[in-house]
């Protein structure tokens, strides 16, 4: 019973902080100058607001790790939902995530989606993520992170699944560099399967960045990824 009741307590904290940032940003910080990172800086505050409220506490080793002064790929483990609510909280610079286009059809969510730079994606449609590749190089040419989980989806068990060559083959296609992370205890407060929450704390390990080499030639580039793959799926099973 009272996980029941924290499980509902939780998902009522969730409702009002989405809610309460949603009009702030709807009704006020739409009209700012630069009104994306704003409303991406308050969503990263509300969120802290919230999780202290539910008394869920992480703790982050490795900010060091992550580039200050040029653009990166962000490559991290994918446990729970709360992945990406951890991540904003975390990181010191605003980034982007590809959210699968699904999202995009719950209310509130889905126009925090759009109006905070996130690109959704079809995932049954490879001509629409080829142009979701292209679009995502546009956002590294200008200087904007982006978050990338490479197994594709949520672990069913919190064990690593294996790394899908897209993030991959984009690093090499534009020689942005790489920042592995692991995440650890996202996946018991919020498993894949269910709604049900149970309090719990949380750890983000951020790696050492990995330089990559800008490469033209398609089959270089292609063979370039796939050692690219597998060197960084090594190193979050380290962090792990």
């Amino acid at each position: 019973m009272l996980g029941i009741l924290y499980t509902f307590y939780v998902w009522v904290i969730c409702f009002f902080t989405f809610f309460s940032h949603y009009l702030l940003c709807f009704f006020v910080v739409r009209f700012f100058p630069n009104a994306t990172e704003h409303n991406y800086r308050l969503a990263a505050q509300f969120l802290r607001c919230g999780m202290a409220l539910c008394r869920i506490r992480y703790r982050v080793f490795g900010l060091e790790n992550i580039p200050k002064d040029h653009v990166f790929i962000l490559i991290a483990n994918h446990q729970s939902l709360l992945d990406i609510v951890i991540m904003m909280m975390v990181m010191p610079r605003r980034f982007s995530f590809i959210a699968k286009k699904e999202l995009l059809q719950i209310p509130i969510v889905g126009w925090d989606i759009r109006s905070q730079g996130h690109v959704p994606v079809d995932r049954s449609n490879p001509r629409a993520s080829a142009e979701v590749l292209e679009g995502l190089a546009r956002e590294l040419e200008a200087n904007h992170p982006l978050l990338f989980f490479p197994e594709g989806t949520r672990s069913p068990d919190g064990n690593l699944q294996a790394f899908k060559r897209g993030p991959f083959q984009l690093a090499v296609n534009t020689g942005a560099s790489l920042v592995p992370c692991f995440l650890s205890g996202t996946g018991a407060i919020l498993p894949k399967r269910g709604f049900r929450i149970r309090p719990g704390s949380v750890t983000v390990y951020f790696g050492k960045e990995i330089k990559v080499e800008k490469i033209a030639e398609p089959s270089a580039a292609r063979d370039a990824a796939r050692a690219l793959t597998q060197r960084a799926e090594d190193i979050v099973r380290k962090l792990s």
